[in-house]
C-alpha cells in the first residue's frame, strides 16, 4: 500500500497523521485510483518480529480519514465524512466467485470461502487450507461442502465434501434421467502419515450417494482422479525390499471392488547376487478376498458368463484366502555389443474357492530373454545453414523380446479377485501365449545455437516396434492400453526448426492388414507471440476422423487471442471450439470465452475478470 500527503507528522511508532493524504495499492506515479481524504491517521498493526528476527506473516494497517472520497482517476465516485477501517495483505474471506450456466443445472452462482477467515478465526493452523463451498443451481437447488488440503512434517493430506438436496435431472449423453435420491452427497479423505522404523501408512476413505453424483458434478475427477476406495495401507520399505499390509472395503455398492482382509505382501525388486551376475525379484502375498461386484451388472465386461447370479442379480464371491508367490531370476550377459538377459519366472497360487466353488492350486511359468545393443556413427562433414545442422550424430538402438507363458488352469475358471491387473480385467495373471517384442529406435542428434554456443539437439527421432502374439484369443483382449493383437508402432518427431516440430503417431493392425490409429501433427512457436498446432488423427474402428488446429496470439502487450477447433469428418460437425479473447488490464485480466463441445451437448459464452497474480479468483457469467 502506498501512502501520499502534503504534510506527515509521525505521533508514535507506528501512528502517523496526514493532510491532504491518500493511498492507494497502485504503484503508479499518478495512481489509477485511491481513497483520498482531507485528514488521514494510519496505525501500523502488524505483529512484531519473532524473537529469532523471522519475517511476520502478515502486514495489517488501521486507517481513519475525514472527509473521505474514492477516485477513479481522480474522479470521485463516492463520498463519506467519516472512514475508518483495516487494510490487510491477507487474503479475504472470499476465495472464488463464478456465474455459470450449464444445460441440465440451468444457471448457478459457485463461490468458494477461506472457511477459517470466514469463522473469524485470524491464525490459521500452519499447514492447513480450508475452503467451504457454497453454490446455488437454478434447476438443481442449493449446496454445501467443505475442502481442503493440509501438510506438516510427517504427513499430509486431502479431504473433500459436498451436499445437494437435488430436485433435477442427471444427463448422460442425450439421455436424462431422474437421480435415485434427492439427497445426494460425496466424503472423501486420504491420508499419508511418515511413521518411525520406515513405515508408512495410508488412509483412504471415500463414501458417495450414488454411480452418477461424480460424473454431474465432479466430471473432471471422474473421468482422470484416482479411483475412489476405504483402504488402510502400511507399507515398510527398506533399500529393494518392501513389507505391506492392506484392508479394504466396498462402501459404494454401485462399485466393483475387491475386499481384503487383510493382504499381507512382501517384495523384493532387483536383488543382486553372485556378484551382480544374477538379479532376483521377488513377490509374495497372502490374502482373505472377497470380490464383491456392480450390483447393477455394470461392468466392463458381461459378468453373467463368469460369476454365479441369483435371479439375475450379481452376487458377491465367498471369502476366499489366497497364497500367491511370484519369483523372477534373471542372467544379464554381454555377448559382444550385445547386452542379453535370459530370464524365467515361476508362479504358484491357491484359490479357497473358484468359480465352479471348489478350490484350485495354479502353476503358472514365464520363460524367455531380452536383448539390446547401440550402434552409432558420427558424420562431421554435415553442413547446412538452411536446416541448421552442424555435425551429424546417428544413433540407434535395438531391442528384441521373446517369452512365453504356461498357466495350469485357465483364467475364466477364477474369481476375477484383481479387475485391473495389466493384459486383461478377468485374469490373475496372462494366460498362456508366446509374445515376440522388436524395436528400432533412431536418434539423429546435431548442434545448434549462435557460433560457440550450440548445443546438442535431437534433430529427428524415429523409432518402430513391433508386437506379436502367438494366442490372440479371449481373455487377452485390449484392456487399459494393452494391445492384443499383432501390430506395428511407428513414433516420430522432426525438429525442423528451432520453432517447429511435426511429429506422427501410427499403429497398424497386422491381423487385419489394416490402420488401427494414424495422428500427425505440427507444432510451431514463432516467438512467445505466436505459436500454432495443426493435426490430424484417425481411428478407423472408432469411425473417427479429427482435424485439429490451435493458435495462441499476443495482438500485443493488452490483447491476446486463442483459438481451438477440432471438426469430426465422420460425424460431419465439429467436435469441439473454442475461442477466447484476453484483455490486460491494471490489476485485471478480461477474458472473453466461447466453448462448444457438440460431443457433450455442453456450451459456455461469458466474460470473466481476473486480479493479476490471483488465479483462484474468476468473476464472471
Amino acid at each position: 500500500m502506498y501512502y501520499y500527503a502534503k504534510e506527515v507528522r509521525q505521533l508514535a511508532q507506528g501512528l502517523f497523521v496526514g493532510t491532504d493524504a491518500h493511498m492507494t495499492t497502485c504503484e503508479f506515479a499518478d495512481p489509477h485510483y485511491d481513497v483520498g481524504s482531507s485528514k488521514m491517521t494510519l496505525t501500523d498493526l502488524t505483529p512484531p518480529r519473532g524473537e529469532t528476527g523471522e519475517k511476520p506473516e502478515y502486514r495489517r494497517v488501521r486507517f481513519a480519514g475525514e472527509d473521505v472520497q474514492a477516485r477513479i482517476r481522480q474522479t470521485p465516485v463516492t463520498w463519506w465524512p467519516r472512514l475508518a477501517g483495516d487494510v490487510s495483505e491477507a487474503d479475504t474471506a472470499l476465495r472464488a466467485i463464478g456465474i455459470e450456466n450449464r444445460r441440465n443445472r440451468g444457471t448457478g452462482l459457485v463461490t468458494q470461502w477461506h472457511l477459517m477467515k470466514l469463522l473469524g478465526i485470524e491464525k490459521v493452523p500452519e499447514g492447513f487450507d480450508l475452503y467451504l463451498d457454497a453454490d446455488f443451481w437454478e434447476k438443481r437447488g442449493p449446496a454445501l461442502g467443505v475442502e481442503g488440503e493440509y501438510a506438516r512434517e510427517s504427513f499430509y493430506g486431502e479431504f473433500f465434501t459436498y451436499f445437494i438436496h437435488d430436485i433435477g435431472e442427471d444427463s448422460r449423453g442425450e439421455d436424462d434421467f431422474e437421480p435415485p435420491s434427492e439427497n445426494r452427497y460425496r466424503a472423501t479423505w486420504r491420508h499419508r502419515q511418515y511413521l518411525p522404523q520406515n513405515w508408512e501408512l495410508t488412509l483412504e476413505f471415500s463414501k458417495i450417494s450414488d454411480r452418477n453424483f461424480l460424473h454431474e458434478y465432479f466430471e473432471k475427477e471422474d473421468e482422470t482422479g484416482k479411483t475412489q476406495e476405504t483402504l488402510l495401507y502400511l507399507k515398510k520399505q527398506e533399500k529393494d525390499q518392501a513389507l505391506t499390509i492392506l484392508a479394504s472395503a466396498q462402501l459404494n455398492k454401485w462399485q466393483t471392488q475387491t475386499e481384503f482382509f487383510p493382504q499381507v505382501e512382501h517384495r523384493m525388486i532387483g536383488h543382486s547376487f553372485w556378484k551382480d551376475h544374477l538379479t532376483y525379484f521377488e513377490d509374495s502375498q497372502i490374502s482373505m478376498a472377497r470380490f464383491r461386484p456392480d450390483k447393477q451388472g455394470l461392468l466392463l465386461y458381461d459378468p453373467r458368463a463368469y460369476l454365479p447370479a441369483v435371479e439375475g442379480v450379481l452376487r458377491d464371491s465367498p471369502a476366499t484366502i489366497i497364497a500367491d508367490t511370484i519369483h523372477e531370476l534373471d542372467l544379464p550377459l554381454k555377448a559382444g555389443v550385445v547386452n542379453v538377459v535370459p530370464f524365467v519366472e515361476g508362479r504358484m497360487t491357491y484359490f479357497q474357492h473358484t468359480l465352479d466353488g471348489g478350490s484350485d492350486f495354479r502353476l503358472a511359468a514365464k520363460e524367455g530373454v531380452r536383448a539390446s545393443t547401440q550402434a552409432w556413427r558420427v558424420y562431421d562433414n554435415v553442413e547446412s545453414d538452411f536446416w541448421d545442422l552442424h555435425r551429424l550424430r546417428h544413433v540407434m538402438t535395438f531391442d528384441a523380446a521373446a517369452y512365453a507363458a504356461q498357466v495350469s488352469t485357465p483364467s475364466r475358471e477364477l474369481i476375477p479377485f484383481d479387475v485391473t491387473e495389466a493384459g486383461t480385467p478377468l485374469v490373475e495373471g496372462v494366460d498362456g501365449t508366446g509374445v515376440v517384442e522388436l524395436g528400432w529406435r533412431n536418434r539423429l542428434q546435431t548442434k545448434r545455437g549462435p557460433e560457440g554456443q550450440r548445443v546438442n539437439v535431437d534433430w529427428l527421432t524415429l523409432d518402430l516396434e513391433a508386437t506379436f502374439y502367438s494366442n490372440r484369443e479371449f481373455p487377452n483382449i485390449d484392456v487399459y492400453g494393452k494391445r492384443a493383437f499383432n501390430h506395428l508402432r511407428q513414433l516420430s518427431d522432426w525438429k525442423v526448426t528451432d520453432v517447429m516440430s511435426v511429429w506422427t503417431d501410427t499403429n497398424f493392425n497386422l491381423d487385419q492388414g489394416a490402420l488401427d490409429k494414424f495422428t500427425i501433427g505440427t507444432t510451431v512457436t514463432h516467438t512467445p507471440r505466436l505459436s500454432y498446432s495443426v493435426g490430424q488423427r484417425i481411428i478407423p474402428d472408432a469411425d473417427s476422423s479429427i482435424t485439429f488446429i490451435s493458435t495462441d496470439y499476443e495482438i500485443n502487450e493488452k490483447w491476446r487471442v486463442s483459438f481451438l477447433e477440432q471438426f469430426d469428418w465422420d460425424r460431419q460437425q465439429n467436435a469441439k471450439s473454442s475461442v477466447v479473447l484476453s484483455r490486460r488490464l491494471h490489476r485485471w485480466i478480461m477474458r472473453v470465452r466461447l466453448d462448444l463441445e457438440a460431443n457433450k451437448g455442453q456450451s459456455f459464452v461469458g466474460i470473466e475478470f481476473q486480479p493479476i497474480g490471483v488465479p483462484q479468483i474468476r468473476l464472471g457469467g
